[in-house]
């Protein structure tokens, strides 16, 4: 699933806040519990890289 960054939010020198967005989200559906986690990957603009990349 591919998203859009819209916002970012420095909260701590460790932490920061990434608002997702975008039409590719129109089916995401959250569940009950308070939290939600996932694992993200973010490309730096002109990488010499593109997914799909091994981890």
């Amino acid at each position: 699933m591919y998203a859009e960054v819209k916002d970012v939010e420095q909260l701590s020198p460790n932490m920061m806040r990434v608002v997702l967005g975008g039409r590719k989200l129109e089916n995401f559906t959250s569940t009950d519990f308070t939290d939600q986690y996932i694992n993200a990957y973010f490309i730096p603009s002109g990488a010499p890289y593109s997914v799909p990349f091994d981890l």
